[in-house]
Parts: C-alpha cells; sequence; structure tokens
C-alpha cells in the first residue's frame, strides 16, 4: 500500500493526473535557457561539462570536477536545477556552497531554479529578466519576451486535458501545470534545517547591491502559487481520529510557519490560474485516459 493511503492522505485519481517528464526539469531547463537566450551554436552552451577554466584554478584542490547544469558561455552563467536532495542531504547543500565559492573565483555567476517552480510567466520574468540582469550587472536587451515565454511552454508543457502542446490560449484560461507540490513525498516536511532556510531564502530574494539596474525582489507571484500547493496538500489530510497530521507536509520550524501563515492569509486575494490537480477541478479527456491505460498494459508486457 503506498505510503500516502496508509497515513490517509487523499491520492489524486488518474483522471486530474498530469503527466511526467513534461514538467520544468533539467532537461527542460536546457530548453528554455536556449529559447531565451536563442542560442543557434552549441558551442555557446554546454550541459554538465567541466568548466574551462576549472583545471587552471582548481587542479588538485578538489577530487571531483564541478559539472554544472547550464552554462551560457558569452555571459558567463550557470543555470541549475535544483532537486529535492538540494533541500534535504547535508552533503548535497553542503557541496553547493563549496560550488558557489568555487563558481564566484572562475568570474562566473549561477541562477538556481528550484524543483517546486513551474514556467510561469512571472517566474520566467524574475528568472530571465530580474536575476539575469542582477547577476549580469547589465540589462540584457530581449532576453525575456512574452513570443519566447510561449515558444518555451509549447516545447515543455500540455494541456492537462488533451495532453497536446500547451498554447497561450491554453495558458491563458488557466492550464498551465502548477507551482508546488502536488504528488511528491519531497514537502517542506522533509527539508533539513538549512533547507528551509534555503526554502525561505528562496522567497525572500532581494537585491542588495546599490546601483543595480534590476529592481530586484522576488515577485508574490512567484511565491503564491507554491504555497496554495502546499494549504491544498495539506487540505487532503483525513484526520478521521482528529489527531492533527499537517506534520507529514509542512516544516515544524518556527520561521517557516511564520511565513507560510503570512503567506496563506495573502492567498486569499490572489487568483492562482493555473491547473493544480488536487483541486480536482479539470479531468484529462476520456480518449487519453484509455491511451495511457493501454500503453502502461503495453509497458508492463515489454518488462515480461
Amino acid at each position: 500500500m503506498s505510503k500516502k493511503l496508509l497515513i490517509n492522505i487523499r491520492a489524486v485519481e488518474k483522471k486530474y493526473s498530469y503527466p511526467n517528464q513534461r514538467e520544468m526539469l533539467e532537461i527542460n531547463l536546457r530548453k528554455a535557457v536556449e529559447i531565451f537566450f536563442e542560442i543557434e551554436d552549441k558551442k555557446d552552451i554546454s550541459f554538465n561539462k567541466m568548466l574551462p577554466e576549472y583545471n587552471t584554478k582548481f587542479e588538485g584542490r578538489y577530487k571531483k570536477p564541478f559539472q554544472p547544469d547550464v552554462v551560457v558561455k558569452a555571459h558567463k552563467l550557470i543555470f541549475e536545477y535544483d532537486g529535492f536532495m538540494h533541500y534535504q542531504h547535508p552533503f548535497h547543500i553542503e557541496r553547493d556552497n563549496i560550488k558557489e565559492k568555487m563558481i564566484k573565483e572562475l568570474g562566473y555567476q549561477r541562477i538556481r531554479w528550484p524543483y517546486f517552480y513551474q514556467l510561469t510567466k512571472e517566474t520566467a520574468k524574475f528568472i530571465f529578466g530580474t536575476l539575469v540582469t542582477h547577476f549580469r550587472g547589465e540589462q540584457l536587451k530581449d532576453i525575456y519576451t512574452e513570443e519566447k515565454f510561449y515558444k518555451v511552454l509549447n516545447q515543455i508543457y500540455v494541456n492537462p486535458k488533451t495532453h497536446q502542446p500547451l498554447t497561450q490560449k491554453d495558458y491563458e484560461n488557466g492550464l498551465l501545470f502548477a507551482p508546488g507540490f502536488h504528488g511528491t513525498e519531497h514537502l517542506p516536511s522533509s527539508f533539513n534545517r538549512k533547507g528551509i532556510e534555503r526554502f525561505l531564502k528562496d522567497f525572500k530574494w532581494e537585491c542588495k547591491k546599490q546601483n543595480c539596474s534590476c529592481n530586484g525582489k522576488i515577485p508574490k507571484e512567484v511565491i503564491l502559487p507554491v504555497i496554495k500547493s502546499i494549504q491544498l496538500y495539506e487540505n487532503d489530510i483525513e484526520n478521521n481520529d482528529q489527531k492533527d497530521r499537517s506534520h507529514i507536509v509542512l516544516s515544524e520550524d518556527k520561521e517557516f510557519a511564520n511565513f507560510y501563515n503570512e503567506m496563506k492569509n495573502e492567498l486569499k486575494n490572489y487568483h492562482c490560474n493555473f491547473f493544480y490537480p488536487r483541486e480536482r477541478k479539470i479531468e484529462v479527456d476520456a480518449k487519453v485516459l484509455e491511451k495511457m491505460k493501454s500503453n502502461k498494459k503495453a509497458n508492463k508486457k515489454q518488462r515480461k
């Protein structure tokens, strides 16, 4: 039996589900960077490769070379997809701290993409507009445009009803897969203390540089959709025995609790126009469901 079912967390039924791999993952972050930076020559970008300056600067200092997820060479920018281990595991968190120092010594800047982000318009503007300007120290013209934004959406996401590539109209109708936590067990409750600090730092980011043109502060429109997903998850805990089990979703850290409650209050006046599986409002088309079942059976036969 599923662990979530055993502790009475209501499952997301198949008809409200969203396909794996059609959300922001490391491989899809690569696509997004290529499109926003209009990379045409593969020599201008690298994926999971050691930085060319590494050996000159650090030869013999570290046992294992650092291989960033995505490097835009012309701008000395690194983009990294931070999976759940970057919030849970002390080794990963400490390694990140060491990598940050190495990156700066080599003259690069790193922009992180937490695993609970999705490519909403506000998140795209923040990552590819505000943060690129902040870390570059200058505004790069036309990195973020709406045309490129919708092109990325179309290549990564699908309409949750039809499983066809997501269109601009779909986005405007609230069919983008929502940021946050939906079916995963890697919830804030599983973060260690350093992970909670990182989570809160992600959502309280503000530019402290003097004379910086980024006007940087993380928009509430990036934060609140994630908070809503946590609230929906929390609401799906069934406590028929009247016991409070919110700790299986929420961190018991006081700073987290204060921040979460503050953001929940702000949610009352904010409409998150995205597809949340746990809202159970949008169903997968019957034909698509049937095809999913057939594919599952076929995959089982192949494994046998």
